[in-house]
Protein backbone atom coordinates (compact mmCIF):
# COMPACT_ATOMS: atom_id res chain seq x y z
CA UNK A 1 0.00 0.00 0.00
CA UNK A 2 1.30 3.45 -0.50
CA UNK A 3 1.49 6.48 1.21
CA UNK A 4 -1.35 9.14 0.84
CA UNK A 5 0.33 12.42 -0.87
CA UNK A 6 1.22 15.41 1.31
CA UNK A 7 -1.35 17.75 -0.47
CA UNK A 8 -3.87 15.13 -0.52
CA UNK A 9 -7.40 15.87 0.35
CA UNK A 10 -8.82 13.20 2.93
CA UNK A 11 -12.34 12.15 1.56
CA UNK A 12 -14.55 9.77 3.01
CA UNK A 13 -15.79 7.86 -0.10
CA UNK A 14 -19.51 6.30 0.20
CA UNK A 15 -21.86 4.43 -1.43
CA UNK A 16 -25.01 2.02 -1.07
CA UNK A 17 -27.91 0.61 -2.21
CA UNK A 18 -29.93 3.64 -1.23
CA UNK A 19 -27.11 6.22 -3.13
CA UNK A 20 -27.83 6.21 -6.85
CA UNK A 21 -23.80 6.98 -6.98
CA UNK A 22 -21.02 6.77 -4.75
CA UNK A 23 -20.30 10.42 -3.19
CA UNK A 24 -17.21 11.85 -1.33
CA UNK A 25 -17.44 13.41 1.84
CA UNK A 26 -15.09 15.90 3.40
CA UNK A 27 -15.69 16.16 7.16
CA UNK A 28 -14.50 19.29 9.35
CA UNK A 29 -15.88 19.53 12.91
CA UNK A 30 -15.44 22.13 15.80
CA UNK A 31 -16.29 21.98 19.57
CA UNK A 32 -15.74 26.18 19.41
CA UNK A 33 -14.88 28.97 17.57
CA UNK A 34 -15.13 28.38 13.76
CA UNK A 35 -14.27 25.55 11.19
CA UNK A 36 -10.59 25.54 9.93
CA UNK A 37 -9.87 25.05 6.75
CA UNK A 38 -7.56 26.84 4.21
CA UNK A 39 -7.77 29.61 1.60
CA UNK A 40 -5.79 27.67 -0.84
CA UNK A 41 -9.44 25.41 -0.90
CA UNK A 42 -11.35 28.81 -2.44
CA UNK A 43 -11.77 28.40 -6.07
CA UNK A 44 -14.33 30.97 -8.15
CA UNK A 45 -15.35 28.49 -10.71
CA UNK A 46 -14.26 24.98 -9.37
CA UNK A 47 -14.63 21.82 -11.59
CA UNK A 48 -17.20 19.39 -11.99
CA UNK A 49 -16.05 16.73 -10.13
CA UNK A 50 -16.35 13.00 -11.64
CA UNK A 51 -17.67 11.85 -8.26
CA UNK A 52 -19.64 14.26 -6.28
CA UNK A 53 -18.11 16.01 -3.48
CA UNK A 54 -19.87 17.40 0.35
CA UNK A 55 -18.61 19.26 2.86
CA UNK A 56 -20.27 18.07 5.87
CA UNK A 57 -19.74 20.88 8.40
CA UNK A 58 -20.36 19.08 12.15
CA UNK A 59 -20.42 21.12 15.36
CA UNK A 60 -20.03 19.77 18.08
CA UNK A 61 -20.57 22.90 20.51
CA UNK A 62 -24.36 22.63 19.81
CA UNK A 63 -26.64 20.11 21.48
CA UNK A 64 -27.80 18.13 19.75
CA UNK A 65 -24.57 18.11 17.44
CA UNK A 66 -25.54 19.87 14.08
CA UNK A 67 -24.39 18.42 10.75
CA UNK A 68 -24.40 21.19 7.72
CA UNK A 69 -23.93 19.44 4.47
CA UNK A 70 -22.82 21.96 1.57
CA UNK A 71 -21.87 20.87 -2.06
CA UNK A 72 -18.09 21.14 -3.21
CA UNK A 73 -18.59 24.16 -5.60
CA UNK A 74 -20.60 25.81 -2.39
CA UNK A 75 -17.72 26.01 0.22
CA UNK A 76 -14.91 26.61 -2.71
CA UNK A 77 -16.68 29.68 -3.99
CA UNK A 78 -17.87 31.05 -0.86
CA UNK A 79 -14.26 30.79 0.93
CA UNK A 80 -12.82 32.53 -2.56
CA UNK A 81 -15.86 35.10 -2.34
CA UNK A 82 -14.91 35.54 1.87
CA UNK A 83 -10.87 35.60 1.42
CA UNK A 84 -11.01 37.90 -1.23
CA UNK A 85 -13.44 40.56 0.82
CA UNK A 86 -10.42 40.15 3.64
CA UNK A 87 -8.01 40.85 1.54
CA UNK A 88 -9.58 43.84 0.30
CA UNK A 89 -10.57 45.17 4.01
CA UNK A 90 -6.45 44.54 4.04
CA UNK A 91 -5.28 46.36 1.37
CA UNK A 92 -4.92 43.22 -0.69
CA UNK A 93 -3.00 41.62 1.71
CA UNK A 94 -3.37 39.41 4.99
CA UNK A 95 -3.41 41.30 8.27
CA UNK A 96 -0.86 39.30 9.79
CA UNK A 97 1.48 36.78 8.12
CA UNK A 98 1.95 36.98 4.75
CA UNK A 99 2.59 33.06 4.99
CA UNK A 100 -0.73 31.80 6.37
CA UNK A 101 -3.15 29.76 4.23
CA UNK A 102 -5.71 29.94 6.94
CA UNK A 103 -8.98 29.93 6.33
CA UNK A 104 -11.69 30.04 9.12
CA UNK A 105 -15.64 29.86 8.62
CA UNK A 106 -18.19 30.95 10.77
CA UNK A 107 -21.34 28.85 11.72
CA UNK A 108 -23.80 31.64 9.64
CA UNK A 109 -22.01 30.90 6.08
CA UNK A 110 -23.31 27.51 6.60
CA UNK A 111 -26.43 27.75 8.55
CA UNK A 112 -28.86 27.35 5.21
CA UNK A 113 -27.21 24.12 4.80
CA UNK A 114 -28.17 22.42 8.46
CA UNK A 115 -29.53 18.84 8.24
CA UNK A 116 -29.22 18.59 4.14
CA UNK A 117 -29.01 14.77 3.93
CA UNK A 118 -31.11 15.08 0.98
CA UNK A 119 -28.36 16.33 -0.99
CA UNK A 120 -26.55 12.93 0.21
CA UNK A 121 -29.82 10.95 -0.88
CA UNK A 122 -30.11 9.77 2.52
CA UNK A 123 -33.44 12.15 3.88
Amino acid sequence: MSEPARNSIPYLEVSSTQLQRPIRIRVKTRTKGTWQCSASDGNPSPPIAPIPIFWVFVDLAQQPVAFFIVPDDVVRRDIYAAHEAYLARHGGRRAENQESDHHAIRSERVASWQSRWDLLGMG
